[in-house]
């Protein structure tokens, strides 16, 4: 009897690949969108708010800082157009790799069709005879047959899948190289927006009034020890639990603690993150004059009017005055400690339980400048400030 198995080519594996390589290309370039499309939003927001600011005579820390965020968000937007860019001449190559395998495995597949095509072309009608004497009988002649026709038709659909496999690949080279002009020319343009941004914050630098930053620096210095101070005496103040709900399982105490530190990285931003820009981040860092500074938390800059939330549900310990302006208010959660400090129209009360992103107040406009800011920091007992920007989301 006439026995042959078909040798399967890795026909689908390669296939498979390509599908594989699409996929991660299309993931990697969607997380590299949204982080661009973080940045160019922040950038937005910053033209608006130096537009409010600009109406201003003189020029102030905030609008020093406000450009000099702006200068390193598009140092970063290039930095990011840049790793696109790149992350893109590479996926195009592993796709030229890929359609090389697909073809050289395409012409190996058409070199064993045309032999199944010759076989089968051999045993016509009138080779019959020959064929049943060749195999010994007339049943093992035609499975033989039979067997090169399935051969033959299995081996042209390989064919065709692979031909269809290889154009998919061209066609997302050839909107990779598509891509790849269009964010060449998209960070040439951020470059030069770039570099008239370093000039224009060096003139501004030049003719800011060295008496006026000095009372600006007098100032925040003032503000730091106070919030500093504030925030020790908060924590040091026995926790506040509140009461259980009626009807509910008692299991020791209703403590936010657990659930807050469970949070970490999930938390929402206090302000509406579309409508703020981060001026001074977590740490030792330059202020707009080049001072070095020591901060706490981070310094968020917003338009006119913004809405202040609770990043996590808790219990109000604390609600001050702040001497040069605007109100902190701080909210326990167990050890950890929320502050919100520079805050007008507060609409919390000491000692009241608050739910997450309930609001607490308005954002504090400083007359004199016209900027509307905040500054929010985790503290977390019995010493110790945390990077909020690893808390939020």
């Amino acid at each position: 009897m006439f026995h042959l198995a078909i040798q399967e080519v890795p026909v689908s594996r390669l296939i498979l690949t390509g599908i594989f390589l699409l996929l991660m290309g299309n993931h990697l370039s969607a997380q590299l969108s949204s982080q661009r499309a973080d940045l160019e939003r922040e950038l937005r927001v910053i033209d608006v708010l130096l537009i409010q600011i600009e109406q201003r005579p003189g020029h102030s820390e905030p609008e020093l800082a406000m450009i000099n965020r702006q200068i390193s968000l598009r140092e970063r937007l290039l930095a990011l157009l840049g790793h696109e860019v790149l992350k893109h001449e590479q996926e195009i190559g592993q796709l030229d790799d890929q359609i090389c395998l697909i073809e050289e495995s395409t012409e190996a597949i058409k070199k064993k069709y045309a032999e199944s095509v010759r076989v089968i072309y051999s045993l016509r009608k009138e080779d019959v005879w020959l064929s049943v004497l060749s195999s010994g009988s007339l049943n093992e002649a035609f499975h033989k047959i039979r067997f090169f026709r399935q051969l033959s038709r299995y081996q042209r659909q390989q064919i065709q899948a692979l031909a269809k496999a290889t154009l998919t690949l061209r066609d997302k080279q050839q909107t990779l190289s598509l891509v790849i002009a269009e964010k060449e020319s998209l960070r040439e343009m951020r470059k030069l927006e770039a570099d008239k941004l370093r000039r224009s914050v060096s003139l501004r630098e030049s003719v800011a009034v060295p008496k006026r930053i000095g009372s600006d620096l007098s100032e925040q210095q003032a503000t730091r020890v106070f919030l500093r101070e504030t925030i020790k005496h908060s924590a040091a103040s026995p926790s506040i639990v509140p009461p259980a709900p009626q009807g509910a399982e008692i299991t020791g105490s209703l403590d936010y603690g657990s659930s807050f530190q469970s949070s970490r990285g999930t938390l929402p931003w206090p302000i509406n993150k579309e409508q703020l820009t981060v001026i001074h981040e977590y740490g030792r860092q330059e202020d707009a004059f080049g001072n070095s500074i020591n901060n706490n938390g981070i310094t968020l800059l917003t338009t006119l009017g913004q809405e202040v939330f609770a990043v996590h549900s808790g219990v109000v310990t604390a609600i001050q005055r702040i001497p040069n302006g605007g109100s902190v208010v701080i909210i326990a959660h167990g050890t950890y400690r929320s502050v919100y400090a520079g805050l007008s129209a507060v609409e919390v009360e000491l000692n009241q339980t608050v739910a997450q992103q309930q609001q607490l107040g308005l954002v504090y406009t400083d007359s004199r400048t016209g900027s509307s800011s905040m500054e929010f920091m985790i503290y977390l007992e019995p010493s110790r400030f945390l990077d909020p920007q690893k808390w939020l989301h």
